[in-house]
């Protein structure tokens, strides 16, 4: 979901949703984020440990799916966690000034856009893609049993992943954009750090 449903208040002080907006970014955040943790650290298991157990890594686009899956499952279970800790007990004005920034970030709002194209074209794919018959003789041939290869297929990590892949493509699409228009952007941009908006309270004075 974008940040750009909710409607942003001319002061912060009077910004409604706030617990909503923080609490959507930050999952949004963290879903990307453990997608990417979890792509990249099954990558890096397979280089690192192929050679010994060749058979528990192999390199194919449903197996990376599916570490993308785990990771942004993971990834919000412990931004939530966070967020929690961080925000228990803060007082409603630091909710809303925080979501008042994050919908006056005009570069939080284009990535919001950007991944949330990827996550439906990604989803839309590895759902079509696990229809087709031949997804099933790539997981057989990985070890698995007939039945075990249709569970892997048909699972919810076929999906998810294809949103957690679609995800990560969305932000460097974002990325490649807005450096292509003469805007740097930086990952920190796309991971939610905002650097644009100024520090002051905008409560009224």
């Amino acid at each position: 979901m974008s940040l750009e449903a909710f409607p942003h208040a001319e002061y912060a002080e009077d910004q409604r949703s706030e617990r909503y907006i923080l609490t959507i970014h930050v999952f949004h955040r963290a879903f990307t984020t453990g997608a990417i943790v979890g792509t990249f650290g099954y990558l890096g298991a397979a280089v690192l440990l192929r050679r010994r157990y060749p058979n528990r890594f192999p390199l194919n686009l449903l197996q990376i799916s599916r570490a993308a899956a785990t990771g942004s499952v993971v990834g919000p279970a412990f931004a939530g966690a966070g967020l929690v800790l961080r925000m228990y007990g803060r007082e409603k004005i630091e909710w809303q000034d925080r979501s008042w920034r994050l919908l006056a970030n005009e570069g939080q709002n284009r990535v919001d856009r950007w991944s949330l194209a990827g996550i439906l074209l990604g989803s839309g794919t590895m759902l079509a893609l696990s229809r087709r018959r031949g997804w099933q003789s790539i997981a057989a041939k990985d070890g698995l049993t007939n039945i075990n290869s249709i569970a892997m297929i048909r699972g919810w990590r076929v999906p998810v992943g294809g949103a957690a892949l679609g995800s990560m493509g969305g932000v460097v699409g974002y990325l490649v954009d807005a450096n292509s228009r003469g805007k740097p952007a930086s990952v920190g941009d796309a991971a939610g750090l905002p650097k644009d908006i100024s520090l002051e309270p905008t409560t009224r004075t």
